[in-house]
């Protein structure tokens, strides 16, 4: 891997994306990658992994086009509740051909989370970011990042790096999302990151990992109900017709007829199945058939409030 200080023209070089972050004298440094192969419309680390070329170079360092409105494909955030349909959400916009969708990216996460520099993120680091990653690409697709379904807790530093960026919230019924962690835990539950969501002066290390989950689905609703409506919350249980008319409307995306039946198709594909080959299965019965008096009580201590002020803000 090459190590840039000249600065690397992004203008004239395209194809580059961020795939990780770290800091050298304090200095943000940026690994860029170019893609192996042709660029889906539903791009993940995975793709990243094998790069054809591999540069590091300061953020700074970075020579970035000029904005131009007409050029520049627009961009959009996808905060979510975990295990809230946001995977599948992703693929049906992947599928339409007019979006490109990064999925949870490396390099956002670390800077949002990484201890080093997760209290005092520049504004201006994550601004810059966020263009290398329109710069990319040269067929002015609509680029949405699918978040970390954590990221909703750095929404304010969001908001203050990226004003106008319009953002959909997708959730689900607390009950269904707790059962669900449960039962497939996701990172954000690791003992060492549960201050960084809870706070510091929570008692983490000793709380049951039940009760943490409903505490952290309560704080993810109350900070995207105060979010609304410029981040639109969207609920699962309304089915793909309220994601795209979602999408067509708060993304300003101009579905075609061909665009709408190719989300619908994606809809019913199983999202982690990365095949494709797999039919979605609905799981209403297995999550009912999961719930427990201790899950319904903690479900009202913690998070049925939260979630209703959610859809309060829905309305």
């Amino acid at each position: 891997m090459v190590y840039c200080r000249p600065p690397v023209k992004l203008d004239s070089d395209h194809g580059w994306l961020p795939h990780s972050l770290d800091l050298s004298a304090g200095r943000l440094v940026v690994t860029l990658v170019r893609p192996a192969g042709p660029v889906s419309g539903f791009v993940s680390d995975l793709d990243l992994r094998r790069p054809s070329r591999a540069v590091r170079v300061a953020l700074e360092d970075i020579d970035l086009p000029a904005p131009d409105a007409a050029m520049a494909p627009s961009f959009g955030l996808i905060y979510h509740l975990p295990r809230s349909g946001s995977t599948r959400a992703a693929r049906m916009l992947a599928a339409t051909g007019q979006v490109r969708c990064l999925i949870e990216p490396e390099w956002l996460n670390a800077l949002l989370s990484h201890p080093q520099w997760r209290d005092h993120v520049s504004p201006e680091w994550l601004t810059r970011l966020i263009r290398v990653c329109t710069t990319a690409f040269t067929d002015r697709r609509q680029v949405i990042i699918k978040l970390s379904s954590w990221v909703i807790m750095r929404h304010a530093l969001i908001a203050r790096s990226l004003p106008d960026m319009p953002s959909l919230f997708l959730h689900r019924a607390p009950g269904d999302v707790l059962i669900q962690l449960l039962d497939r835990p996701t990172g954000w539950m690791a003992p060492q990151a549960r201050a960084f969501i809870l706070g510091a002066d929570s008692p983490t290390t000793t709380m049951p990992t039940d009760e943490y989950c409903a505490r952290a689905i309560g704080r993810f609703c109350d900070i995207a109900a105060a979010a609304a409506p410029r981040v639109r919350p969207v609920a699962y249980e309304a089915g793909p017709d309220a994601l795209i008319d979602a999408c067509r409307r708060h993304f300003a995306l101009a579905l075609t007829d061909a665009d709408v039946a190719a989300m619908h198709v994606a809809a019913t594909r199983d999202s982690e199945d990365w095949s494709g080959a797999s039919a979605f299965v609905p799981d209403t019965d297995r999550l009912r058939d999961g719930d427990t008096p201790r899950l319904r009580d903690l479900r009202a201590a913690f998070a049925d409030e939260p979630y209703e002020r959610l859809l309060h803000a829905t309305r």
